[in-house]
């Protein structure tokens, strides 16, 4: 038998493993914290549990205003997963009372909570591919089955194009200062529609 070539076979397979498992734990620059506490695929501390949905939060005009809660209680209602995708450069939500919103253990894990390190040094395209990577997180964490069932909740218009355009679901917030921010009652019942899709699945 040729053992160099039995070893450098299994050399090679040890690397493809070894640069799989890395790469699921490390999506760059990007994950800090906050995905690297995920680690979904190697933790044996975090059950994954089977959901339907989970529904992605920004921050900025469109929980830090208006009135979200109801929409943070149709996703609960429907038994999904909450979570905050944010383009804010820092682990920072001390200005939004989260508990208040129901946003909160054993619908929300701190661990869901993803920020962008380089959001202030990108284009507005590549802070929603960042923000459409997070969802990915999400859908895998979470064995969601269908695409359509990780719901991004954004006011940037940018954020919802391109989160559609990688098949996800949106609602879009008002992103103006003012008395009508942030997410309008009218489209809680578009949240609820895409949410019973969702249980069918």
């Amino acid at each position: 038998m040729d053992w160099v070539l039995i070893g450098t076979i299994i050399a090679i397979i040890i690397l493809i493993v070894w640069y799989r498992f890395r790469g699921a734990q490390n999506l760059g620059s990007y994950t800090k914290e906050n995905i690297e506490t995920v680690n979904y695929n190697n933790n044996v501390e975090y059950s994954i549990i089977p959901n339907k949905c989970v529904c992605a939060f920004d921050i900025d005009y469109t929980i830090t205003c208006g009135n979200p809660k109801p929409f943070v209680d149709k996703c609960i209602e429907h038994g999904c997963k909450l979570a905050i995708n944010t383009a804010r450069p820092i682990k920072y939500i001390g200005d939004v009372d989260l508990d208040s919103i129901n946003f909160k253990s054993p619908f929300y894990e701190e661990e869901d909570l993803y920020y962008n390190t380089n959001s202030y040094s990108q284009t507005a395209t590549q802070v929603a591919e960042v923000k459409t990577t997070f969802l990915d997180l999400l859908r895998n964490k979470y064995t969601i089955p269908d695409k359509k069932c990780v719901i991004l909740l954004d006011d940037h218009k940018t954020n919802i194009k391109i989160a559609e355009s990688k098949g996800y679901s949106t609602i879009k917030a008002i992103p103006t200062k003012g008395p009508n921010c942030g997410l309008d009652s009218f489209d809680l019942q578009i949240l609820d529609d895409k949410l019973s899709f969702c249980e069918q699945v």
